[in-house]
């Protein structure tokens, strides 16, 4: 249940840094969501198939389509964190919107309220 709670809190954080990259936060949000499933199904699949076997029982102990799973979510945070909209105009920390007047967050070269692009003062 508690996986359940972390998981939406961070389906909505891939979708808010995607908004603010001016990606289409629902198009991330459910990449994220998919890819978790589907890498964790992935991983039950192979050690069922016995294409990846541990031979130690510590290791045995390990919840490895939990790990592999998060382990896709954090590859999404990153792509959009530092990959995605690269080349634009990086702000130096929080920033106002000129147009608004929002306090955006570091990471945003959107402005999150009204779309304003992120310009240099």
């Amino acid at each position: 249940m508690i996986e359940l709670f972390l998981l939406i809190a961070a389906i909505t954080t891939v979708a808010a840094i995607a908004r603010g990259r001016g990606a289409t936060p629902w198009l991330w949000g459910t990449v994220a969501t998919v890819g978790y499933l589907a890498v964790a199904v992935a991983v039950v699949w192979a050690f069922e198939r016995r294409l990846v076997t541990v031979t130690s029982p510590l290791m045995a102990r390990i919840p490895w389509p939990g790990i592999a799973a998060w382990g896709w979510i954090g590859c999404v945070v990153v792509y959009l964190r530092f990959f995605r909209a690269r080349g634009a105009v990086q702000p130096e920390g929080r920033w106002t919107c000129p147009n608004c007047k929002w306090l955006n967050a570091r990471y945003a070269i959107i402005c999150e309220a009204c779309k304003e692009p992120y310009r240099q003062p």
